[in-house]
């Protein structure tokens, strides 16, 4: 006969390793990917995006890819919450938000000022996480919403929750994590670059018929909270010069109308200092790229290539900068750059949380281009002889 102790150590031991009893199976329950705001008629608008996880386990399993459902929903109230709650009563199962990982902002959600009721909610209920990609978008919701990636790969995939990689291979249009939306949204005189997500319904095709592709387009621009402008990608093209997170880009040099070389990009290091005139701030801007020749136009000098690809960069920083200025836009972040090296001094000089720029505040662009190699291919292409 077993020992009274022994039996109520079994016995207790049971109740122990009785698994999780509030656990729920994952088809009881909705799954939201990704949410959207947006600003209607006086009244706040929100859209979520709702996978099914059961098709996912089959893909990345290995089993047999069939076409992905998404459902979407809308609500819609007098603020955020509101909006956000009228979710909830159609549901047929409870909608769980911690596998959430996109964020979308419409151009009116963010000019009438949705982005501070959102942030205040995020911070609020437990579910939600900070490493949500943040978005802006012109588009109509549940369209962009509705958009997939090709051969049936899940949504979870595709530029909308997994962009980083596109980034990568092609440094333009950088996606941000939702903590570093919130830190540059809440610095003083930073300039965001909340990347705008569109609909591509011209370029690609999947079995003879058109397909609609999400594509980064372009940014809205946030300086102190507030919608500065919102612009197309080849308006911003001129930002990955400055942007230390550039991975690696395309630069076409010409020379007498002529493409003199396709020339790649990578990792610049960028350098913005202050410079003080009588005690007046005025900058330079800095940046040294590292690259090699992707495509050759004309036989000549790897040193002339380097000096036409400098040539135009530090044009396009200038133009960068001047195009800012017309719309009262700190396109070079050179305003922040004082705040945070001589706070004291951005203080004595700022108006509304904000250094005013002259032309005159850009002092100098100095641009330093190394071109390593030709790429894998042996090209006719010589140095200077010291």
């Amino acid at each position: 006969m077993l020992p009274l102790r022994l039996v109520i150590v079994l016995w207790l031991s049971s109740f122990l390793m009785g698994g999780c009893w509030n656990a729920r199976e994952i088809e009881t329950m909705n799954y939201i990917n990704a949410l959207g705001v947006d600003y209607v008629n006086n009244k706040v608008v929100v859209h979520a995006q709702i996978l099914s996880f059961t098709n996912i386990a089959k893909m990345e399993a290995g089993g047999q890819q069939t076409p992905e459902t998404v459902a979407t929903v809308k609500g819609e109230g007098e603020n955020f919450l509101t909006a956000i709650f009228q979710l909830y009563p159609s549901s047929q199962q409870r909608l769980t938000w911690s596998h959430m990982r996109a964020l979308v902002f419409t151009e009116e959600a963010i000019r009438h000022g949705l982005v501070d009721q959102v942030l205040d909610e995020l911070d609020r209920y437990y579910e939600f996480r900070y490493t949500l990609w943040a978005y802006s978008t012109h588009e109509a919701m549940d369209e962009l919403f509705h958009a997939k990636p090709l051969f049936h790969i899940s949504v979870l995939y595709s530029q909308l929750t997994d962009p980083g990689d596109i980034f990568e291979q092609n440094s333009v249009n950088q996606p941000i994590k939702l903590y570093r939306f919130i830190s540059y949204y809440k610095e003083k005189n930073r300039t965001l670059y909340l990347p705008t997500l569109a609909l591509d319904k011209s370029r690609w095709t999947q079995g003879n018929n058109s397909t609609v592709k999400l594509v980064g387009n372009g940014a809205c621009i946030i300086q102190n909270q507030k919608l500065s402008a919102c612009w197309s990608r080849k308006e911003l093209l001129a930002v990955r010069w400055v942007n230390p997170d550039t991975n690696r880009t395309l630069i076409n040099v010409k020379k007498n109308n002529k493409l003199l070389a396709n020339t790649v990009l990578t990792k610049p290091k960028v350098t913005i200092a202050p410079i003080f005139h009588g005690g007046v701030p005025t900058f330079t801007v800095q940046v040294a790229y590292t690259g090699f020749i992707s495509q050759l136009g004309q036989t000549g000098p790897v040193e002339e290539i380097a000096k036409e690809v400098e040539k135009t960069i530090a044009a396009d920083i200038k133009s960068l900068f001047e195009k800012g200025l017309k719309q009262n836009i700190d396109t070079l972040q050179l305003g922040h750059t004082l705040y945070r090296k001589n706070p004291q001094v951005w203080k004595r000089y700022a108006v509304q949380d904000r250094l005013p720029l002259t032309p005159a505040s850009l002092e100098s662009v100095i641009v330093n281009v190394s071109i390593e190699n030709g790429g894998l291919a042996k090209i006719k292409q010589k140095r200077k002889q010291k």
